[in-house]
């Protein structure tokens, strides 16, 4: 048996960038006694500066890398909040996480998709178990883009050239703010991702709580992310027949309304994608947060704030359950952005229910994300909207 590995947890919401780091940095270490990290995860709301939580938290410890990600609001442990820092570090001789930086351009969408498949196949050990998947969580975070669509077709790439090879976790982060207050928007954007590796197994749970709403209905027009024709009708048409008691709330509103009724289509082990539909189009069509294939088969669905949450305890549980009874280390949360605005002051009943499946004694750490990478069992990855995904990482036997 392989020495026990140990996370610590700490947060801040100073407003600070550099008192922040320094205070949910310092936070962390206190839980993890006398270890040593060699890992650091700083994922941090939209207010805060980049380089300057990088900078003080490398003036604390120089020689550990660390992994920051932005996100419109965050999650951890003992709390979920739109402006804060969270860091988790990690102290493990069972679990390797190799740190890379990737340059991407959504452009070259080809290109992309195999710059990233090659630094994952370069670095990816496959001498743990026969089920090196189980071994192996590749993350990325791709920063958020204005056609709502881009990263879902990255991603699908990457699906197409890794297949089943790996666990694909990610999502869609904020845009980073630099000290200067400017955002990023080269033309070539650098993302840091990271490979990590584990003696112990890698859990994924997967899901959303959304249910069918109504029958089947086949895509006949579609053009990427815009349903024009549903049945050989004018989606936005069909879509306001399903609901004639709400035509000028969906018309005023259409936004809050879609955050309870977006679309699914079902894969294989019938489980449903989620869509999100968040604008109509002159000549009726409706405009979606990816890609939608030509004729798919989709239904509206429907959901409630019960359902959600008792959504999120499944999938914690089937999470722990693939460790095959495995001690967690700590956990990774994605959330989509669009679940928080759905359970809005109750959000906190989420990582509540996290908190009790894993137990109080394992730390987590997420974000909410604009867009949901992940994939369902022994399939490639799927970009996904309103849905929970979490990945539980366990020790050695």
């Amino acid at each position: 048996m392989l020495m026990l590995n140990k996370a610590g947890l700490g947060l801040s919401k100073k407003s600070s960038s550099s008192d922040a780091a320094n205070e949910a940095y310092k936070n962390a270490l206190k839980m993890l006694g006398d270890k040593t990290p060699n890992f650091i995860f700083c994922f941090f709301t939209e207010k805060y500066s980049a380089d300057i939580l990088l900078e003080k938290i490398n003036s604390l410890d120089s020689d550990i890398p660390v992994f920051p990600l932005c996100a419109p609001a965050v999650i951890s442990s003992n709390c979920s909040f739109e402006n804060g820092v969270v860091i988790l570090a990690l102290s493990s001789k069972d679990i390797t996480i190799l740190k890379n930086k990737t340059s991407y351009n959504l452009d070259d969408f080809k290109k992309t998709s195999q710059t990233i498949s090659k630094v994952i196949i370069k670095n990816i050990r496959t001498g743990y178990q026969n089920d090196f998947r189980d071994n192996n969580l590749f993350f990325l975070g791709i920063q958020r883009e204005e056609d709502g669509y881009l990263k879902d077709i990255v991603m699908q790439n990457i699906g197409d050239e890794l297949g089943a090879f790996c666990h694909l976790l990610g999502g869609g982060s904020s845009v980073l703010q630099q000290s200067t207050g400017m955002n990023s928007k080269d033309e070539n954007t650098d993302t840091d991702s990271f490979l990590l590796q584990t003696t112990g197994k890698v859990s994924i749970g997967i899901g959303h709580g959304f249910k069918p709403y109504g029958r089947s209905m086949i895509v006949t027009k579609v053009k990427e992310n815009i349903i024009y024709e549903l049945d050989g009708q004018a989606a936005r048409s069909i879509y306001l027949k399903y609901f004639p008691d709400h035509k000028k709330q969906i018309t005023e509103n259409f936004a809050k309304f879609l955050i309870k009724h977006p679309f699914g289509f079902t894969q294989m082990n019938d489980e449903y994608i989620i869509r999100d539909p968040y604008d109509f189009t002159d000549d009726g069509g409706l405009v979606c947060a990816g890609l939608i294939p030509q004729y798919s088969v989709i239904q509206i669905m429907n959901s409630n704030e019960e359902s959600l949450l008792q959504a999120i305890e499944k999938i914690c549980k089937s999470a722990i359950s693939g460790l095959n009874g495995r001690r967690p280390v700590f956990a990774l949360v994605i959330s989509c952005i669009s679940r928080l605005n759905f359970l809005n002051k109750n959000c906190n009943k989420e990582w509540s229910i996290i908190k009790k499946v894993l137990g109080p004694e394992i730390p987590f750490i997420g974000f909410y994300s604009y867009g949901e990478f992940g994939s369902f069992i022994s399939q490639p990855a799927f970009y996904h909207n309103k849905t929970f995904i979490i990945a539980i990482i366990g020790e050695n036997d």
